[in-house]
């Protein structure tokens, strides 16, 4: 598994529910692995999509507790919406202020399958939701101006160019040694 940077048609894809019987030793080894990936690269939160995989699991932490939901579904919201700098791994040193509900309660299952309901509030509740738009093929580029999602495909069309050439001139050096 590997790290999907945007824009990517991967990250406008739609996850897949987990089916009762993809439950077991498997997903609750993609979600450590999903974890410790996240963590690898400093976030808070990670979708499985993030990792070329179109299925509905998200992984995160906040406050210092680790979280995993399978199949979540968000089936309540605040009415108090917060605005916030939120940055994306796939999309990474951008950061945009996001306005989204303070509060919300989602209905999901653990890795063992149980069903469970919870609250989550404050950082939990924001990366949730940010997650949740991934499984949805909702990035972050979705919720900002026009122009500035112009600005940053431009910018990443800039630094692509550059990565590819220096690509190929250390590739060109590998086969005159």
């Amino acid at each position: 598994m590997r790290l999907i940077f945007g824009p990517n048609k991967v990250l406008k894809q739609k996850s897949e529910p987990f089916s009762d019987e993809e439950f077991g030793e498997e997903v609750d080894l993609l979600a450590q692995s999903m974890l410790k990936i996240m963590k690898g690269f400093g976030g808070v939160g990670l979708a499985a999509i993030q990792l070329g995989l179109p299925k509905r699991i998200l992984v995160g932490e906040a406050d210092g507790e680790e979280f995993v939901l399978i199949n979540p579904e968000i089936t309540e919201i605040s009415d108090e919406e917060v605005s916030f700098e939120e940055g994306c791994l796939s999309f990474p040193m951008q950061s945009y202020g996001i306005k989204l509900p303070s509060e919300i309660s989602v209905f999901f299952r653990d890795t063992d399958g149980s069903k469970a309901e919870k609250n989550f509030s404050g950082l939990a509740a924001r990366i949730i939701q940010h997650e949740i738009d991934h499984l949805n093929g909702i990035t972050i580029l979705d919720k900002i101006s026009p122009f500035k999602r112009s600005l940053y495909v431009k910018k990443m069309k800039k630094t692509m160019k550059k990565y590819n050439r220096a690509k190929k001139i250390l590739g060109d050096l590998n086969v005159a040694r």
